[in-house]
């Protein structure tokens, strides 16, 4: 049985355009991804892309855009099961673990868009990451108990959290290569349990 490319089930050709953008930026980075590489993606032409997006960067920041909206909704995701703060950043940092493992391109785009600094003189305002990280750094404060530690070891713990995620989602096929499908299975299996070992021990720590 022939798999149909997801693009080809989207009717909607400005939705096929930003998977196909999405596509190129986690593979080529914002610089690699061509006009022409994702209309070709599409089967379309430059000068149909530009009608519907007038150009690579109103792309770039729509994508992005999707992208923070899953990175939020995995930080404020509330299921009511938590009965407390230290037991809602255990959740938290396991819902962003499952969302990276469910949207590995997300995390290949951050990685590119980390790497390259292309947009170093956007105003803080328009780059999410860091509202991002300040609510997973607060949420962290107030599962710990006792006074606070400086601010930068906070923000090294959650840095430390979220590399971890993020580099374990996007070396799905690399690891698969070097260890096979079963051994990479049972990777995912162990992971989040470690990660609950690592929030519990930053949050016993003062």
């Amino acid at each position: 049985m022939v798999r149909q490319n997801p693009i080809d089930m989207i009717d909607d050709t400005r939705e096929k355009l930003l998977v196909a953008a999405h596509n190129q930026f986690a593979e080529r980075g914002f610089h690699g991804a061509s006009i022409a590489l994702i209309a070709g993606e599409v089967g379309l032409t430059k000068q149909a892309l530009l009608y519907h997006f007038k150009r690579k960067d109103d792309l770039y920041r729509e994508v992005l855009h999707r992208i923070s909206v899953r990175l939020f909704e995995a930080v404020r995701k509330d299921d009511g099961v938590a009965a407390t703060p230290a037991e809602r950043f255990e959740d938290v940092i396991l819902s962003i673990f499952a969302a990276a493992v469910e949207n590995p391109l997300d995390t290949k785009v951050l990685m590119h868009e980390l790497l390259e600094d292309r947009r170093r003189d956007a105003p803080q305002d328009d780059w999410f990451f860091k509202t991002w990280l300040d609510e997973i750094i607060a949420l962290l404060d107030a599962a710990r108990e006792g006074p606070s530690p400086p601010f930068a070891d906070k923000v090294a713990q959650v840095y430390l959290l979220v590399s971890a995620i993020q580099f374990y989602a996007a070396s799905g096929s690399l690891l698969t290569r070097f260890y096979g499908a079963d051994e990479y299975r049972k990777i995912g299996e162990f992971y989040p349990r470690e990660l609950r070992d690592l929030v519990r021990r930053m949050i016993a720590s003062q």
